[in-house]
């Protein structure tokens, strides 16, 4: 019993916690030792590239400074995915049982989605001010469209015998809708919501350019302007943590709802 144990553990951690964990970590280190060095034996000034330990310096010396500024980032991207997601869930549901509304909403999704949201964005800071509407807004859009195709492509490719079956027992739409249709589109919804977690953390910042005045977005756009760029960096950096946390928030959630999904 002890050796099978023995045995499990020592499986478990060369086949999933040393290629998950120790190599990605090895990596970054290695990555983050040869920036200091190349900065402190290049004398590459601060204002040009600083140097990793001056970044984590002046992320820690100001602190509270960036999770102020990051609440406000995460705020606006979170609400802003959550307003695109929630309209996105209910036109696929409305296209699936009504094909006509495809029709007239997959070239408007697509004539948003090819529009450049940088040449766009200062147009609704002039038309709707400097509140929180524009930044909301512009994450929506980011996110909206690859979580309406993932969605549809779920709702729509399921097995069609299953479909037969519900409908010999008088299911309605409704109810392959509820019962079928929206337990086949989890795994594909959750893989959009894993493309669009970055998209609105994006989206957050690049609206908080034009004007906002707060959000790691505004901080950015100072500092660059200022050649702050140990500002700039630890800004990023928070961005960067912001999103690795949001990610595997969205992976263990996927985990306890699609229970049944192996994959």
């Amino acid at each position: 019993m002890k050796k099978n144990l023995n045995t499990k553990i020592f499986w478990y951690i060369c086949n999933d916690f040393i290629p998950k964990f120790i190599i990605p970590f090895g990596v970054l280190i290695v990555i983050v030792v040869v920036w200091e060095l190349s900065v402190h034996f290049l004398r590459v000034p601060d204002y040009i590239v600083p140097s990793p330990l001056n970044i984590i310096d002046r992320l820690f010396e100001d602190i509270s400074f960036f999770i102020i500024q990051g609440s406000i980032t995460l705020f606006v991207a979170i609400t802003g995915f959550g307003l695109g997601a929630v309209t996105a869930i209910f036109l696929a549901i409305l296209i699936v049982l009504y094909k006509t509304i495809g029709r007239i909403v997959f070239p408007i999704s697509i004539f948003l989605k090819v529009t450049p949201i940088v040449a766009i964005a200062p147009l609704l800071t002039i038309w709707f001010g400097f509140g929180v509407f524009v930044p909301l807004f512009i994450v929506a859009l980011m996110t909206f469209f690859p979580i309406l195709v993932n969605t549809h492509f779920g709702l729509y490719n399921v097995d069609h015998s299953s479909i037969t079956f519900f409908q010999s027992i008088g299911a309605s739409k409704l109810d392959v809708m509820k019962y079928l249709r929206i337990r086949s589109a989890l795994p594909p919804f959750f893989s959009s919501v894993r493309i669009c977690i970055p998209l609105a953390l994006i989206g957050a910042v690049v609206a908080q350019f034009f004007g906002s005045g707060n959000g790691l977005g505004w901080v950015i756009l100072v500092s660059y302007n200022n050649l702050d760029m140990t500002t700039c960096f630890a800004s990023v950096l928070s961005l960067s943590f912001m999103g690795t946390i949001l990610t595997i928030s969205v992976s263990f959630i996927e985990k306890k709802i699609i229970f049944w999904n192996n994959q």
